[in-house]
């Protein structure tokens, strides 16, 4: 559908997230105390960037979790706590919080991934399939890479333009 709103013309643009977890082996913490893994908040939208780190993909994995409805939610955070106690990983979630806006009323706010549903697919292969979900969390060059189609070139394609076989690559598009 075309629209023309004051003069300017406009498409339907997206967010383009990119979850690219590498075949190559997991990295695990070594700790003779239990080592414990912080999922956090963030807002993954529009924005280009890498989350590369082991803590910035398991806060996406938080959101992309947050996501859900409240039992699938907590169903998948209970397989998630039960598949890393095995490394003795434990789970710190980031507790959800209430702000007030500038009219006054409270707000319930702990970060979101723009059109979250589209992990569904995502977080259910990693939490069925516990090697995928070490690599994604603990491997090196495993990236979530965003963006978004406003421009001739997606941002996640030339990313990975020359490295996609290095992958397995889970594509969230609106």
């Amino acid at each position: 559908m075309i629209e023309i709103r004051a003069g300017i013309f406009e498409t339907n643009s997206s967010s383009t997230h990119a979850i690219c977890i590498s075949y190559e082996s997991p990295k695990l913490p070594v700790s003779e105390n239990t080592y414990e893994l912080y999922f956090g908040h963030g807002d993954y939208g529009w924005e280009n960037r890498i989350l590369s780190d082991v803590l910035e993909r398991a806060s996406y994995l938080n959101e992309a979790i947050n996501s859900f409805d409240d039992m699938k939610k907590v169903v998948s955070r209970e397989t998630l706590i039960e598949i890393l106690r095995k490394y003795n990983i434990r789970c710190n979630f980031a507790n959800n919080y209430f702000e007030v806006t500038s009219y006054g009323e409270e707000c319930y706010d702990s970060g979101y991934i723009d059109h979250g549903w589209e992990t569904e697919e995502f977080v259910e292969a990693v939490l069925e399939d516990e090697d995928l979900l070490l690599r994604y969390l603990f491997s090196p060059n495993s990236m979530v890479v965003t963006g978004n189609d406003n421009c001739e070139c997606c941002y996640p394609d030339e990313v990975l333009k020359d490295t996609k076989d290095e992958y397995t690559i889970f594509w969230k598009w609106n």
